[in-house]
């Protein structure tokens, strides 16, 4: 729990960079779990500590392929675990659900949204009850052909959260 709390405040805050004191009083996570927390990111190359005077500083490791590995990983799990693939499904019965952009490439900040490509016809739906601390964008078409190349081949190289994509049909 305390170590998802400190992934996310770096996940969130890429271009930040925190005291280990702060961290503490942001997260609410007690220091001594933090600075433990802290010895493991680094150690997984998630985020970076910088010398300074009177105390160090850290920061997320951004450059990092690894980095942008775990803060895709967090973000999908935070995605499945807020219901709202479950949500999409049972009311708009897609054929596929993609997510792509920023958040695919796990390069988000506390101002991207959430892009997600619906291949269903558009619904009524409200996105506003899942708290994922980012707006939800929805793309709907009925078949992804249907979209112009730039923004297809983004949607092709995202995250596929449910079904399967069909580009070659007979």
């Amino acid at each position: 729990m305390g170590q998802d709390k400190v992934k996310e405040l770096f996940f969130e805050n890429p271009s930040k960079q925190f005291y280990l004191r702060q961290i503490a009083k942001l997260t609410k996570v007690p220091k001594s779990t933090v600075a433990r927390i802290l010895n493991q990111l680094l150690s997984d190359s998630i985020i970076v500590r910088e010398k300074s005077e009177p105390f160090d500083k850290y920061r997320a490791n951004t450059e990092d392929s690894l980095y942008k590995f775990h803060k895709k990983q967090f973000m999908l799990e935070k995605i499945y675990q807020s219901g709202l693939i479950d949500y999409i499904v049972e009311h708009a019965h897609p054929k596929t659900v993609i997510l792509f952009g920023s958040c695919a490439k796990g390069e988000y900040d506390e101002k991207s949204d959430i892009d997600i490509f619906i291949e269903s016809s558009e619904t009524g739906m409200n996105f506003d009850k899942f708290k994922l601390k980012h707006a939800i964008n929805p793309y709907f078409a009925k078949n992804i052909m249907e979209i112009s190349k730039e923004l297809r081949q983004n949607i092709i190289n995202g995250s596929i959260l449910h079904g399967m994509l069909k580009i070659w049909q007979k």
